[in-house]
C-alpha cells in the first residue's frame, strides 16, 4: 500500500488503517506518519553556500510514474532541485540569492514537486559590520577597515572618522559583499573615541577608533590602558613614534 501525498494525509503525525476482509470481518491500527524535516548550515551567515539537509520527504514514484523530486525555494525564489534517496532524504547545498536584505531571517522551504509535501526554516542574513585594525593611533595612522554583510558591488561613497571624511581610493563590495581599505586618519580628528563609518547608498555599519595625542607614549598612558582593560583591545602600539 502506498499513502497519499495530499494534505489530508501529510498533516497528520499519525493515521487510523482499516482493513475488511471479504467476509467483512474488520480490523483497526495506527500508523506513524514520519513528518519532513529540512535544516540549514549555517543558520546564519552571508552571501555564500548554504548546506541544506532533508529527511522524511516522500519517495518513489507519482500517480503518473514520474519520480519524485523536491524544490528548495530561498523565500520565492527556486535556489535547487533535488531527488531524495530512498529513505526520503537528501543533502545539497544553493547559494544565497543575491538581492536578499541583510539583517534578516528569509524562509527556505523544501517542497515535493506535485505532492502536497514541504518543510520549512530559517535562514538569516547578518547586517553589515567592519573591523578596524588597528583600533588606536594618532591623526595619520593608517587604518585597515575590513567589511562584510553589505550588498554584493555595492559602491563605498563615504569613510568618515569622527566628523571628518576620509579619503579612500574608488571602491565597490564583492560578490560577498566584503571589501577591504586602507586609509588614513585624517587631521584634526577629536582625541579620544571616534565613530567609523563605511556607507553604501542603502547600507552603513560603523566601529570605534581611539585618538590619541602623538606626543602621548601609548604604552604609558593609564587612559590607554584602562581603555584596553575595559574594551580588551590588541596593543597596537609600542611608542608614540611607531602609533
Amino acid at each position: 500500500m502506498r499513502l497519499p501525498t495530499d494534505s489530508m494525509v501529510t498533516s497528520k503525525s499519525q493515521l487510523r488503517i482499516t482493513v475488511v476482509d471479504t467476509e467483512g470481518r474488520r480490523s483497526s491500527g495506527t500508523l506513524s506518519v514520519l513528518q519532513p524535516i529540512v535544516t540549514v548550515s549555517p543558520a546564519s551567515g552571508l552571501r555564500d553556500k548554504v548546506s541544506v539537509r532533508g529527511q522524511g520527504f516522500v519517495v518513489g514514484k507519482d500517480s503518473q510514474g514520474i519520480a519524485h523530486s523536491i524544490d528548495v525555494y530561498y523565500g520565492e525564489e527556486r535556489v535547487k532541485s533535488i531527488y531524495p534517496d530512498s529513505h526520503g532524504g537528501f543533502v545539497t547545498q544553493f547559494k544565497v540569492p543575491r538581492d536578499v536584505d541583510s539583517n534578516a531571517g528569509h524562509v527556505v522551504t523544501a517542497q515535493v514537486v506535485r505532492a502536497d509535501v514541504q518543510a520549512n526554516t530559517e535562514h538569516r542574513v547578518p547586517g553589515p559590520e567592519i573591523v578596524l585594525a588597528p583600533k588606536l593611533g594618532t591623526a595619520g595612522t593608517v587604518v585597515k577597515i575590513t567589511g562584510s554583510g553589505y550588498p554584493q558591488h555595492a559602491l563605498i561613497i563615504s569613510v568618515r572618522v569622527g566628523i571628518r571624511q576620509a579619503i579612500f581610493p574608488p571602491l565597490k563590495t564583492d560578490d560577498l559583499g566584503n571589501f577591504s581599505v586602507e586609509v588614513a586618519v585624517p587631521d584634526r580628528v577629536q582625541l579620544g573615541q571616534n565613530t567609523v563609518s563605511v556607507s553604501t547608498p542603502s547600507h552603513a555599519a560603523s566601529g570605534q577608533f581611539i585618538v590619541v595625542d602623538n606626543r602621548i607614549n601609548c604604552v604609558e598612558s593609564p587612559a590607554v590602558l584602562k581603555f584596553w582593560r575595559m574594551h580588551g583591545c590588541s596593543l597596537f602600539a609600542r611608542s608614540s613614534d611607531s602609533v
